[in-house]
């Protein structure tokens, strides 16, 4: 099909698209030729993403392959919820990390072999524990392979330490055998009860664009490094008020610090 779209009598698997030629109207003209032998399986937009034989392939591949998807929610106070109170328009927050905190983060990655996600993340996950008091906390969260996430299930009944925190969830995000595409949330119809959410966390740059998160999943934690680590969190707001979503992320920040510190007297504990 590329060949015949394109001119192009010698197309390698890892030649992109648009270097090889191709423009708009070709893109359309090749969209509707593969749409007609895999009907619905590939949008306009999959090409930006996946722009070489290879990359569609395995893209398309990972489609015929969809799993069931199994969430677990996580419980939250019910002051967070709106329950049928007015709604805000505001669903989206945004902060930076400061330069100590970053710092710390990096020795800290550097020492346990992990990355500051990891660290992020088992924040994040010691954050919902904190608030809920439950003793398992699932988050949904990027692997290292574009387009995938995968449920991270932390016991935390089971870690008794800061390190273990940490080294946990790096390795748990190592394990991609449950990994999805969050498009085949599509097919999916999550059972919710009262009083609960579904968490995600990934990093900027990992998942497409055309993915809308909100419309399957209630809390949105997104980490980005420019111009320093930064965080968009976006929201559910007609499930969850505003004011205790600013308190959410106001605590996830204080709480960066106090696992720091406690990994730091930790380490001392251990040297003693």
């Amino acid at each position: 099909i590329w060949q015949e779209v394109l001119g192009v009598e010698e197309i390698g698997v890892h030649d992109k698209f648009f270097e090889l030629g191709g423009y708009s109207i070709l893109l359309i003209q090749m969209h509707s030729r593969i749409d007609q032998l895999l009907p619905g399986k590939v949008t306009i937009t999959d090409y930006f993403a996946y722009p070489t034989i290879s990359q569609l392939a395995g893209f398309i591949k990972r489609m015929g392959m969809r799993k069931n998807i199994s969430l677990t929610p996580v419980h939250l106070p019910s002051g967070y919820f709106t329950e049928g109170q007015s709604v805000t328009h505001n669903n989206m927050f945004q902060v930076m990390f400061d330069h100590e905190q970053v710092q710390s983060m990096k020795d800290i990655a550097e020492e346990l072999n992990i990355t500051i996600p990891d660290i992020l993340i088992a924040v994040y996950g010691y954050l919902f524990a904190h608030v809920s008091g439950e003793k398992q906390v699932e988050i949904q969260v990027n692997v290292e392979e574009k387009d995938r996430l995968m449920p991270l299930c932390i016991l935390f009944d089971e870690i008794d330490t800061i390190r273990g925190l940490f080294t946990c969830t790096g390795k748990m995000r190592k394990k991609r055998e449950m990994a999805y595409n969050p498009g085949d949330m599509q097919d999916f119809t999550p059972v919710k009860g009262k009083n609960v959410v579904f968490p995600v966390f990934y990093e900027r740059g990992t998942l497409s664009a055309t993915f809308e998160l909100l419309d399957f999943y209630d809390i949105v934690f997104e980490v980005h490094q420019e111009h320093g680590f930064g965080l968009t969190c976006e929201y559910n707001h007609t499930l969850l008020k505003e004011e205790k979503i600013r308190e959410f992320i106001d605590l996830y920040i204080r709480l960066i610090d106090i696992v720091i510190s406690k990994y730091r007297q930790e380490g001392r504990s251990g040297n003693r």
